[in-house]
C-alpha cells in the first residue's frame, strides 16, 4: 500500500496533541493548526471489509498528521468540482482537524463536515473543504471520510448470518457515527467543546445529516445540524434510500454476478476476496436502479424513511439550518427528460395543476426536478422541525448567487456551488465573490457557535415557522434578504402531487 504521508518541511512549525490512540504531530499554517489523515477507526480491509468500524490500534511515539489519508474507493466523476485529491484505498477511515494556531482559552464550538457525492464518490480531501476560514473564526473543524458505494452500503445474507441476524449494511453511516464518537472522545485535545458539536453536510452529506438526526445511535453525539441541498424524503429516482428487502436483493444479485451463491462463511470469504475494483459503483445518477448501493432502511441505524421520521417528530430536537440552491439541476441535460417522465406518470390532472402553478407546461418541465428533489424537501423538513412542540430554532435559506466569472452564463446557483462560499474558499479575486464568501461563512459560523446564524454586519435571518414561512434569500447579485417564499404555490402543488416529492 502506498505511503502518502509527506514529511514536514524542516522549518515548518509543528503542533502536537495526544489523543486516545497516541500522539499526533500536525503543522501550523499561518494562524491555523492542521492535523490531516488522522485514523478514527481501523482500516476496513480484509476480514474487516463490511464490518462495523473497529478501534484504532494505538501507536508508540509521535504519528505524523501532515497529509490527507486515502480517498475512499469510488468511480471518478470528471465533472465533480468537489472531487478528492488523494489516491483511492479501502483504508480510508481518516479525518482532518483545523483549529486556531493558538489553542482557544475556552472550549471552542466544533463543526463536523460530511462530504457529498451521492454516497458513491467525493472525499474530505477536496480543496474546497479547507476548514481554515472557520478556524480563524474560532471554531474547531473536522472533515471526515467514510466508506462509499458498495464498500459502504452492502447487504447480503452471509453478512446478516455473520452478525447473528442483525441487519447490517449501512457501513458508511456506521463510519459517520464512529467519527462522531471519536470527536466526543478526543476533540478536547484540540481545544474543542464536546458538548457543542454541529454536524453539517451537502448533498449526500446533507442526506447523511438528516439520517443522523433520525438515528438513535447518533442522537447524543451532536447538538446542531446543517443540511445543504439534502433532499429530505425518499429519492424520486428510487436510488437514495432502499428498503431492507430491496438492499438484500441488490446484494444477492451482485454476488451472483461474481459467481458467489449462498450465505455461508465460504460465500462471505469469496466476497471479501474480490478485488476492490470489482466493488466500485457508478455515480448514483448513472447507476441502474437495481444495482445502486446506497443507504437502506435497516430498522435500527436508519429506523425508517427519514421523511416519515421527520413528519412524526422522531428526530433529534436540535437547532436546524436547511436549504438549497436556486437552480440545483435546472441546467442538467438529464433534468427535462426526467421531469417529462414524472409528469406523464403523475397523470393529466397533476400535470395540469403543476403547469398552472409554474405558469405553463414548459416552465413546469424546466423547473420540476430542482424543486422536487431539493427545494420542496428543504421546506418540508424545515416545516416538520418547526411544527414540533417547544421546537428548537429552524432557519431556511435559498442560495442564488452566481460567481462573477459565470454571471453571463448561469441564471442561478447550481448544485454544490454554495459550498465554496460556505467555506469562504472561492479562490477568486473578485470583490463581490469575496464578500459573499465572508457573509456565508459568517452566517454558518454563527450558527455553529450558538444555533443562531445572525450576527453583526449580516442581514437579519428570521426563524422559520409554518405561519410566516420566511427564509433567507441570497440573491443572484449576492445581496441577502428575508422574504416569504415566492415558490410557495409551486411547492404546495408538488407536495400534493401523486409522486413522492423528493
Amino acid at each position: 500500500m502506498t505511503d502518502i504521508a509527506r514529511p514536514v518541511p524542516p522549518k515548518a512549525p509543528a503542533a502536537e496533541v495526544r489523543i486516545d490512540s497516541g500522539r499526533l504531530r500536525g503543522r501550523i499554517e499561518g494562524d491555523v493548526a492542521v492535523f490531516r489523515g488522522v485514523p478514527y477507526a481501523a482500516p476496513p480491509v480484509g476480514q474487516l471489509r463490511w464490518r462495523a468500524p473497529q478501534p484504532v490500534a494505538p501507536w508508540k511515539g509521535v504519528r505524523p498528521a501532515l497529509a490527507f489519508g486515502f480517498d475512499g474507493f469510488h468511480v471518478e466523476d470528471p465533472g465533480d468540482p468537489l472531487a478528492g485529491t488523494q489516491p483511492h484505498g479501502e483504508d480510508c477511515l481518516t479525518l482532518n482537524v483545523w483549529r486556531p494556531a493558538k489553542r482557544p482559552a475556552a472550549p471552542a464550538s466544533v463543526l463536523v463536515w460530511i462530504h457529498g457525492g451521492g454516497f458513491t464518490n467525493g472525499a474530505a480531501s477536496a480543496a474546497t473543504y479547507d476548514g481554515a476560514a472557520f478556524a480563524r473564526r474560532g471554531l474547531v473543524v473536522v472533515t471526515i471520510n467514510y466508506r462509499l458505494g458498495r464498500f459502504g452500503f452492502f447487504a447480503h445474507q452471509a453478512l446478516t448470518r455473520e452478525a447473528g441476524g442483525e441487519r447490517v449494511g449501512n457501513f458508511g453511516l456506521m463510519d459517520q457515527v464512529a467519527a462522531l464518537e471519536w470527536v466526543r472522545r478526543n476533540i478536547t485535545a484540540f481545544g474543542g467543546d464536546r458538548g457543542n458539536v454541529t454536524i453539517m453536510g451537502e448533498s449526500a452529506g446533507g442526506w447523511s445529516v438528516n439520517m443522523l438526526m433520525t438515528s438513535p445511535p447518533a442522537r447524543a453525539l451532536f447538538h446542531r445540524a446543517v443540511a445543504e441541498s439534502a433532499g429530505g424524503r425518499v429519492g424520486t429516482f428510487g436510488k437514495s434510500l432502499v428498503s431492507w428487502p430491496k438492499a438484500q436483493e441488490i446484494g444477492e444479485t451482485f454476488a451472483a454476478h461474481h459467481g458467489v451463491a449462498g450465505g455461508d462463511a465460504a460465500a462471505l470469504a469469496a466476497l471479501r476476496a474480490l478485488p476492490a475494483e470489482a466493488l466500485q459503483v457508478a455515480p448514483f445518477f448513472i447507476a441502474p436502479r437495481d444495482t445502486y448501493s446506497g443507504p437502506m432502511v435497516d430498522g435500527w441505524l436508519v429506523p425508517k424513511d427519514p421523511g416519515a421520521a421527520f413528519a412524526e417528530g422522531a428526530v433529534a430536537p436540535v437547532p436546524y439550518l436547511v436549504g438549497c440552491n436556486s437552480r440545483e439541476v435546472d441546467d442538467m441535460v438529464e433534468a427535462r427528460p426526467m421531469a417529462a417522465a414524472l409528469l406523464k406518470a403523475a397523470g393529466p390532472g397533476a400535470a395540469a395543476a403543476l403547469a398552472r402553478a409554474y405558469g405553463d407546461a414548459d416552465a413546469a418541465e424546466a423547473g420540476l426536478m430542482g424543486d422536487i428533489v431539493f427545494v420542496e424537501p428543504a421546506r418540508y423538513t424545515a416545516r416538520c422541525m418547526a411544527d414540533r412542540a417547544a421546537a428548537a430554532p429552524v432557519y431556511l435559506y435559498r442560495f442564488g448567487y452566481v460567481p462573477q466569472a459565470y454571471a453571463a452564463q448561469l441564471k442561478g446557483a447550481a448544485h454544490t456551488t454554495e459550498v465554496q462560499f460556505v467555506f469562504d474558499k472561492t479562490g477568486s479575486a473578485d470583490a463581490r465573490d469575496l464578500a459573499v464568501g465572508r457573509m456565508m461563512n459568517g452566517y454558518w459560523a454563527n450558527f455553529v457557535r450558538s444555533g443562531d446564524p445572525n450576527g453583526p454586519g449580516l442581514a437579519p435571518w428570521p426563524r422559520f415557522d409554518r405561519a410566516g414561512g420566511e427564509l433567507l434569500f441570497i440573491d443572484r447579485d449576492g445581496s441577502a434578504r428575508a422574504s416569504a417564499d415566492p415558490k410557495a404555490a409551486i411547492l404546495d402543488a408538488l407536495a400534493a402531487a401523486p409522486f413522492d416529492p423528493a
